[in-house]
């Protein structure tokens, strides 16, 4: 029974911690502007789950002004916070594509309201 109970705890460990790193550097978070993110999906559905419909959460994402360093030459950019976690994207060259459309929708919907 121990080397059961072993092989179990080894499964719930999700492979060893070399495996564990390199997942984690494939993974970059970084700030896009919504509307030069592609949908994955032709049609998304018009209701987050226990959310409600998409246009619901509109007034919920808050617009943010996010002023540069004085010693920095960047623009200021306006940061959308929506109550949603953030949008997870994968890379096709110089494309982003959302793997959370709605969220996406819901994000590009307020962006053009700015």
């Amino acid at each position: 029974e121990q080397e059961g109970e072993e092989a179990a705890d080894e499964d719930d460990g999700g492979g060893s911690s070399g495996e564990a790193n390199v997942e984690a550097e494939e993974w970059d978070e970084f700030f896009a502007c919504p509307l030069s993110v592609r949908f994955t999906q032709d049609k998304i559905h018009p209701f987050f789950y226990r959310r409600g419909p998409i246009v619901n959460v509109l007034p919920k994402i808050r617009p943010v002004l996010r002023t540069p360093n004085a010693d920095s030459s960047d623009q200021a950019v306006v940061e959308l916070v929506p109550p949603f976690n953030p949008i997870h994207c994968l890379r096709k060259g110089e494309e982003l594509w959302s793997l959370d459309n709605r969220r996406l929708y819901a994000l590009q919907l307020a962006a053009m309201e700015q």
